[in-house]
C-alpha cells in the first residue's frame, strides 16, 4: 500500500513561522495520539519483510 508520508516527533516543529497558511496545509494533528505531524510530500510504502520505503512525490509547481 501505498500513501503519503507524514514525520513526527520532538524535532518536528509546530509551524512555519509566521506562515498560518502554510502550516496548515502541511502540518497536522494526528486524531488518535494528538501528536503534531508533518506532511512530508514524499510517498511511503510497507514492504512485506515489514520495512517501509520512500520516495519524493513528484512537484506540481
Amino acid at each position: 500500500m501505498t500513501g503519503e508520508l507524514y514525520i513526527g516527533g520532538t524535532g518536528v516543529a509546530q509551524g512555519y513561522w509566521a506562515d498560518p497558511v502554510r502550516t496548515a496545509e502541511r502540518f497536522i494533528t494526528h486524531p488518535a495520539t494528538g501528536e503534531r505531524l508533518y506532511r512530508t510530500g514524499d510517498l511511503g510504502r510497507y514492504q512485506p519483510a515489514g520495512t517501509s520505503r520512500s520516495s519524493a512525490a513528484p512537484t506540481s509547481r
